[in-house]
């Protein structure tokens, strides 16, 4: 993480004049040939050609008007297939990557969208075709290819269909196991530390759920519905300690006795607390989301009955 935080640099993108572009929400200025009489087709046609026909030249004088439009062009992504959505990403970014001026916009607001800790739509899956198509460019400097191939090295990083990173963890009581050693039909990983406010409020609120506790409570096969495992990264463990006992006792709460996680980087820890969560064969179905969108998934499989 050390790494990360001294190779983030703040990309200044320079507003100038108004543009000549007549801004339209929603894909509006995208010209759909009449023969696309499907609103699915329509909306995988607007997407593909939604930069079309917005030049490098128009976008670059103000980069508040092509975070609307990307913006927008964001919102089209909804029900559209993974393959469509990574296709658009990467015709966008082809078509500016050679001017210096866009190149940083689309570095920039693609970072604050996709990658960003702190960004309600973050999804790296976005991300990722991005920087690969800039990464082919002959046109970036090396201190780019050296930061993007980073970003991209910690995205790869427990992708989602991908099985999980082994790791061993050691319970207060000092036994040890390790994540593949875990059996549950859900597994919630929780990267988090009782000193950060934002986990006290997310352990609260996860020790709260209605659905979570059942799920939790609830068995199949003889084998856990759920179960929550709750690991502490950081190196004051006698601290964790003290303040273990406070936690949900149905929960697994752990600690990375050789601090490997954070270490070799073994999980991509932009921030705590850090949600993920798992299927029986530890494989990645949601990464680095909030509890209400797992929520939501576990609520669409009917498991709770």
């Amino acid at each position: 993480m050390i790494l990360y935080l001294l190779l983030l640099f703040t990309l200044n993108v320079p507003v100038f004049a108004q543009s000549n572009i007549e801004y339209s929400s929603k894909g509006e200025h995208v010209t759909i040939p009449m023969i696309f009489k499907s609103a699915a087709f329509q909306q995988e046609y607007m997407l593909m050609h939604y930069w079309d026909h917005l030049s490098a030249g128009e976008l670059r004088v103000s980069s508040e008007l092509y975070e609307r439009l990307f913006v927008d062009y964001i919102n089209l992504f909804n029900g559209i297939p993974k393959k469509v959505v990574e296709g658009s990403l990467c015709k966008m970014t082809d078509l500016y990557v050679h001017d210096s001026l866009m190149l940083k916009q689309i570095l920039q607001i693609s970072e604050k969208y996709f990658f960003n800790p702190n960004s309600p739509i973050r999804n790296e899956e976005w991300y990722i075709p991005v920087i690969k198509t800039v990464l082919r460019s002959s046109d970036i400097s090396s201190a780019q290819k050296i930061r993007l191939n980073y970003l991209l090295h910690l995205m790869n990083k427990n992708r989602i269909n991908t099985v999980a990173t082994n790791f061993n963890m050691t319970l207060a009581n000092q036994s040890e196991f390790d994540l593949y050693g875990i059996e549950s039909e859900y597994i919630i990983l929780y990267f988090s530390n009782p000193d950060c406010q934002a986990c006290v409020e997310t352990t609260n609120e996860m020790a709260q759920s209605k659905l979570m506790n059942v799920l939790i409570n609830k068995n199949t096969n003889q084998k856990s519905m759920l179960k929550v495992v709750n690991i502490y990264t950081d190196e004051d463990v006698d601290s964790w300690l003290v303040k273990e006992p406070q936690l949900p006792k149905v929960w697994i709460n752990v600690y990375d006795r050789q601090g490997a996680i954070n270490k070799e980087e073994l999980y991509d820890l932009k921030a705590i607390p850090t949600l993920y969560l798992l299927d029986k064969d530890k494989r990645v179905i949601l990464k680095d989301v909030t509890l209400k969108i797992i929520e939501t998934y576990l609520e669409s499989k009917n498991i709770s009955r």
